[in-house]
């Protein structure tokens, strides 16, 4: 109101016009979908992947271009790696739809082998040329790189059985990522290897038998 007695006066009629227009206006703030084209790259089927990525990519990205720069050095870039299968493991937090589950598969044998498969191809091509790069510069790192493969694909497979032994439908499970610290920190140690497996195993089977009341 103090503005009717200074010489901006008029300002006061054109702000009270302005307010006056906003409850008419229709004003919507489009939301951006980061890497909308990932899914020609990620199978459809691999939805984890897909949105976990576009959830995680400001962390993926970098320690991966740091691991690739970084391939000719001994030791870091296997704990960059390792370290990178701990964020892919928090893709598997949320719980799809039944219709999702059911999508293409009739028994959760079926499901649970395809679903490791994809993903584990996956996880194999991801650090392939990192693995590769390293052995070359360091051939005598063969049987640890190898080594190191294999114990993140079996956190990778614990990681999958786990999330569906504690299946429900369009939930987010929380409070397994103390478990899947644990079984990473065996995963990360050559002679603690068998750990891992052993455990994926034991809960391939109970996520066999959880899957069988959706099939």
């Amino acid at each position: 109101m103090m503005s009717l007695f200074t010489q901006q006066w008029y300002c006061f009629f054109i702000l009270q016009a302005m307010l006056a227009v906003i409850p008419f206006s229709k004003v919507t703030f489009r939301q951006r979908t980061l890497f909308r084209n990932i899914s020609k790259i990620i199978p459809p089927s691999d939805f984890e992947w897909i949105s976990g990525f576009r959830r995680t990519y400001a962390q993926v990205i970098p320690v991966y271009l740091l691991a690739l720069g970084l391939s000719f050095v001994k030791i870091i870039p296997l704990f960059l790696l390792w370290y990178l299968t701990l964020v892919i493991s928090s893709f598997y937090n949320e719980c799809e739809s039944v219709m999702i589950l059911r999508e293409g598969n009739d028994s959760s044998v079926t499901f649970l082998k395809q679903k490791i498969q994809s993903q584990s191809i996956l996880l194999i091509l991801f650090y392939l040329p990192v693995l590769v790069i390293n052995t070359a510069f360091n051939f005598n790192f063969l049987i640890l790189n190898l080594g190191l493969m294999l114990s993140q694909l079996a956190l990778l497979i614990f990681v999958i059985c786990f999330k569906y032994s504690n299946y429900k439908p369009d939930q987010i499970q929380y409070g397994n990522n103390l478990l899947v610290i644990l079984v990473s920190l065996c995963a990360s140690i050559p002679v603690l290897l068998p750990v891992p497996l052993i455990i994926a195993l034991k809960y391939y089977s109970n996520a066999k038998h959880n899957l069988k009341e959706y099939f």
